[in-house]
């Protein structure tokens, strides 16, 4: 019982970070694209309750994938197997879509690398004490 209550609160901590992260990430470097996007289009953006809830549930799941493969591989590996498995994909396909520019592509994908690693950190640092 007692590991069980340490997964979760270990998956509960990297889930803050995470959601934090993403946060950030989507107000500073983001937003303004997706919204210019939505706009240009005459387009509603999406919000309201439901999609917070959505991101909410999106970074605990993240969180559980970063708690799972960090147990079995390296800082590196997990870092770049979650960093390719979740993020690589969407921030390219958003491209794909001239939803965001390259030079934003460089710059969230690589924030994205660093949640992710942070996210490993926090996970290898509590799951090894």
């Amino acid at each position: 019982m007692k590991n069980y209550i340490k997964t979760i609160w270990l998956v509960i901590i990297i889930s803050i970070w995470i959601n934090v992260a993403e946060t950030i990430r989507w107000i500073l470097f983001a937003k303004p694209y997706f919204l210019k996007y939505f706009q240009n289009r005459n387009i509603e953006p999406p919000g309201g309750p439901l999609y917070l809830i959505i991101w909410l549930v999106w970074g605990i799941l993240i969180s559980v994938i970063i708690f799972n493969i960090s147990k079995k591989f390296s800082l590196l590996k997990s870092t770049l197997i979650i960093w390719f498995a979740v993020f690589s994909g969407i921030w390219i396909m958003l491209f794909n879509l001239k939803v965001i520019t390259i030079p934003i592509l460089l710059i969230i994908m690589s924030f994205c690398f660093i949640e992710i690693l942070i996210g490993v950190l926090i996970s290898k640092h509590f799951y090894n004490k």
